[in-house]
């Protein structure tokens, strides 16, 4: 396991207030932090999102996409990864996997954004410090939830800026 040296410096000066003489210090200790392992948060209070994905190979297929999620959030998914992940899930053909994902793109679990790239929505899925967590949120997701007396409703707009529109707006 990895850790992370923290040095905290502390020093108590015990002073003889008569005479002026140091009489103890007391200083530093070195603690070695071990550092947090790469995780994916999911966040639990909007899983709701979830609920209407078909049951079995759906799950199954975005757990396995959910662990290939960079920090960015934008997952690359070559026709080779597509193999890999559905032979260690028994999935006989890659047009079953391209369904699956096309289901999960319609609940806005996660968006194309190019030929074979895909985000994930951060409000479900985000690897990362909180900070950037928050700005992808906010750059691409528009999650409103309403409270009624007999429940509440969940809408969420997903489409993030297309790659050419954002360098159009860097040439300016």
């Amino acid at each position: 396991m990895r850790t992370k040296k923290v040095v905290k410096e502390k020093i108590d000066t015990f002073t003889d207030f008569k005479t002026g003489e140091v009489q103890k210090e007391i200083s530093s200790m070195v603690v070695n932090i071990p550092v947090e392992p790469p995780y994916v948060k999911l966040y639990i209070d909007h899983i709701c999102l979830l609920n209407n994905l078909p049951k079995g190979m759906t799950t199954a297929v975005l757990m396995e996409l959910i662990k290939r999620v960079p920090y960015n959030g934008e997952l690359n998914l070559t026709a080779y990864t597509k193999r890999k992940i559905a032979k260690s899930l028994g999935i006989k053909n890659i047009k079953s996997m391209d369904n699956i994902i096309s289901n999960l793109i319609k609940k806005n679990i996660m968006d194309r954004i190019g030929t074979g790239t895909f985000l994930m929505n951060p409000n479900l899925f985000a690897k990362g410090c909180w900070s950037d967590i928050r700005k992808l949120r906010n750059q691409y997701l528009n999650l409103t939830i309403s409270y009624q007396d007999n429940g509440y409703t969940m809408n969420s707009y997903f489409k993030p800026k297309p790659i050419s529109d954002s360098l159009e707006d860097n040439k300016k």
